[in-house]
């Protein structure tokens, strides 16, 4: 997990400096589908701990139980709590991620979220299989 700051910024400014940094990945985003610009930016752990928040909220719209999501991506509940208060504190984040989900599955250009599928079925085979071919493209890309 990510360490918070103990340092604040004032509450107004950090609105201004998180709308700037917002903009610039909107921005980008287009011009970088694969996300390689917010990647370069992330530490290991902000990404591991982002995509596991976005697969919680994948989870959770589906409607697959918080003890299953727990054992499956391998978080606390109180971690999955989280998400869920986020998802209920307003209704525009559960629907744009909703029409998100729905529409890149039935795009078929959705290979992550059938990723996901596939964990609700055999997630030990499907983390397995994901941890080895990243862990052999990172050892063949050093030869």
């Amino acid at each position: 997990m990510p360490q918070k700051s103990k340092k604040y910024l004032p509450q107004d400014l950090e609105k201004r400096i998180f709308a700037t940094f917002a903009k610039f990945f909107s921005d980008h985003i287009a011009s970088d589908p694969s996300g390689e610009t917010l990647s370069e930016f992330l530490t290991p752990t902000e990404k591991t701990y982002l995509t596991k928040r976005f697969m919680i909220a994948y989870f959770l719209i589906k409607g697959v139980e918080h003890r299953e999501i727990s054992k499956i991506l391998n978080v606390s509940l109180s971690t999955i709590g989280g998400v869920v208060t986020r998802l209920n504190s307003g209704e525009k984040l559960r629907k744009e991620l909703a029409n998100f989900f729905e529409k890149e599955k039935s795009q078929n250009t959705a290979e992550p979220i059938s990723v996901l599928e596939a964990l609700l079925t055999d997630p030990r085979k499907i983390l397995y299989k994901e941890e080895k071919r990243r862990h052999e493209a990172e050892h063949s890309s050093t030869f």
